[in-house]
């Protein structure tokens, strides 16, 4: 799990959290736990209630850095419809999961202004960082490849569909709208160089790697 936020001062904290003490996916509200020795299954009608469950409190750690571990991942634009009565016409071609978060434990904190690194751990376990530092080591070996990028639609297509919103917006039916075009291909390899190639492309907001077990999400 990677952080890089905003310009400046929001850009002073990096973070990575090693591999999640517990995997948390959610998909129309059955509930999957992922932990090292079982996987279990629950209904939810109120996934925040059973996320804020899960997450773990330590208030003996350090309040200065802005995140300590705790739950990161996503939630989809769909997760809405556990608070929202909304009428169903989209096609969940992909099915991916409502929410899907990890649970981390432990990490690094990057300081970019003070030029420092911080581990931080629930468990003080240095020699889990030694570990997760070798691996990272080897890791920077393996190349990354993946084949020819696919899309769902034709560039023309997208035109036209961009050409339609100017004129909805033009007519006053919207004022805004988010036109999206879906990237597919296979991989193989580290994607943290993946990724830092997209940061010096465009620092988003905010990027994760969620990898748990045989699962990578980027």
């Amino acid at each position: 799990m990677e952080s890089v936020e905003g310009p400046q001062k929001l850009a002073e904290f990096s973070f990575i959290g090693f591999d999640p003490k517990q995997l948390v996916t959610i998909k129309n509200g059955n509930i999957e736990i992922f932990n090292e020795e079982k996987k279990i299954i629950e209904k939810t009608d109120d996934p925040l209630k059973f996320i804020k469950k899960s997450v773990f409190s330590n208030k003996s750690l350090s309040n200065h850095f802005r995140l300590l571990g705790g739950a990161v991942g996503y939630f989809s634009y769909d997760a809405i419809r556990y608070w929202e009565d909304l009428p169903n016409k989209a096609v969940d071609d992909l099915g991916l999961p409502d929410i899907e978060m990890g649970i981390y434990d432990n990490g690094i904190v990057f300081d970019h202004l003070g030029k420092k690194a911080y581990y931080y751990s629930m468990e003080s376990d240095e020699s889990n960082l030694k570990k997760r530092l070798q691996k990272i080591t080897n890791d920077k070996k393996e190349s990354l490849a993946f084949n020819r990028l696919k899309t769902n639609i034709c560039k023309n297509d997208f035109e036209d569909s961009v050409k339609k919103a100017k004129q909805y917006i033009s007519d006053g039916d919207i004022f805004q709208v988010v036109l999206s075009k879906r990237f597919e291909f296979d991989f193989k390899g580290n994607l943290l160089k993946f990724y830092r190639i997209l940061r010096k492309i465009n620092p988003s907001p905010y990027m994760f790697f969620l990898k748990y077990g045989n699962r990578q999400i980027l």
